[in-house]
Order: C-alpha cells, then structure tokens, then sequence
C-alpha cells in the first residue's frame, strides 16, 4: 500500500517561521494539524523493498511497526532501528545453504548468518543498526557451496524517536543534499524538536507524532525571566517530507524577544 506525499503539513509548517526583535513586536504562531491518512489515495502495488533473484525473493521490513493508538511504543522502542529481512525460495532447497547479510562497504556482518536447511521455504534473519548506523547499505546473500547463489542489496535508515523537547542533533541523522533522512520520526506525547534559526529539511518514510511540538528555541529562550540586554533572535524553517504520517502535531514558530534598547 502506498499514500501521496502529504504536502499539506509540509506547507503549513514552513509559513510559520517568525523573526526575532524587540518585546513589542515579535509574534508567535502556532499551528495544530491532525495528520490523517487519505484512504483514497491507497494503491495496492508490489512493496519496493522486494527483490527478486535467482528464485529467490528478499523481503525487509522494520521489526515492529508502531500503531496508530501507540500503545505499543514500549515496544518499538526496544527495536527502535531492527529490521527483519527474508529470503523466500521458489522452490525448497535442494542443497544446505548459508544465509547471510553484510554492510556493503567494509563487509561488517549485520545479523547472525543463518542456516538454510534442505527443504526449507523462508529464513530470517534480523538486522540491527547500532548508534553510528545513521544510513546503511545492506547486501544479503545465499550461500551455497561455497559460492554465490543469490543476492539483494537494501537501504536502511535511522529512526528517530523524541521523548522530551529538545534541540534536533544533526550528527545522529544521515545527511546529503536532499536533506536529512530518517526512516521514521516519532514524536510522542510531551516530545518535541526545536531548531533555533536553522533551516532544517526532513525527509521520512513515517512521521507519527502523539500530540508532539515543533518549534524554534527552547521554552526558557522564548519566554526568559529578564528581557535586559538580550538580542532578539529570527526564527528557522521546519520542511518535512513524508510519504506516511498520522498523529496531531503542534508548531510553534517563533523568533525570541529582544530588550527596548
């Protein structure tokens, strides 16, 4: 199943930047969007992450999805960045085999290889990103006689969960040219981003958010006890593209309060 881009939010979010200056004439704006599937846009369609090859389909998909209700975000959270991938034969093996999967750049094994047995269907086998796995090429192989039988190469990226509000660290998000990539942000409850004045594009496969916040400064800079010689500050602009999202999500935008002289 497949949904549109929902380009909507991602307008909305990008209106709202504000600058900075005296106490008098800084404003802030804050949005509440429901993100809501539209059902009318669902294609049934080939999943892109299966390849085929050789007589064998290789399949990825993340260890745990999370629900709509995030009821089980207990357990995301423990699988945060796993993923299952698996090897489905057309016919069932013939000869003991090896299944396997590797970084495609310095070989690193990702996951336990596992044995493929004579007459065996499917294997799995799961694969972890560990904390500097930001984005990760991933090539899968059965291995037999010694040789290579078949093979996939899978793109994995990292998920992003935020528990508390605090400022985007862009050193544990995979960046290039596009932007940052994540494979999903999650916000939940009381959970937020802030990027001060940067301008920050986000581009995710998921974004669920459990009545989370995205804003610009941190709360203490927005509202300082003392406004005395302090510099007011312009406002960043947050751009998120997602393919999937749901969840209510709050932007605050705002640039911070600057002293009368």
């Amino acid at each position: 199943m497949k949904l549109t881009t929902n380009v909507f939010i991602l307008t909305a979010l990008m209106s709202l930047a504000s600058c900075g200056g005296s106490k008098s004439d800084v404003v802030a704006e804050v949005l509440r969007e429901e993100i809501k599937k539209d059902e009318s846009q669902i294609e049934i369609q080939k999943p892109a992450n299966t390849i085929e090859k050789n007589g064998v389909t290789f399949s990825q998909k993340r260890a745990v999805e999370l629900k709509e209700d995030f009821s089980n975000l207990a357990e995301v959270k423990t699988k945060l960045n796993s993923f299952i991938v698996t090897a489905e034969f057309e016919k069932p093996v013939e000869s003991t085999s090896y299944f396997k999967c590797a970084k495609a750049v310095g070989g690193d094994d990702m996951g336990t290889s596992v044995l493929v047995s004579e007459g065996t269907i499917s294997k799995e086998i799961e694969i972890a990103l560990s904390e500097k796995d930001l984005m990760v090429d991933v090539v899968c192989q059965i291995i037999t006689r010694k040789k290579e039988a078949s093979s996939a190469r899978f793109t994995f990226k990292k998920s992003l969960l935020i528990e508390k509000y605090e400022k985007l660290k862009s050193y544990t998000i995979s960046y290039d040219s596009a932007g940052y990539q994540l494979d999903r942000l999650i916000i939940d409850k009381d959970g937020g981003l802030f990027i001060e004045s940067a301008l920050v594009t986000l581009n995710t496969n998921d974004f669920y958010s459990n009545d989370g916040l995205l804003g610009t400064y941190s709360k203490a800079e927005v509202s300082p006890q003392s406004f005395e010689n302090i510099i007011g500050r312009d406002g960043g602009h947050f751009f998120i593209e997602t393919q999937r999202a749901f969840g209510i999500i709050t932007a605050q935008m705002a640039g911070t309060h600057g002293s009368d002289q």
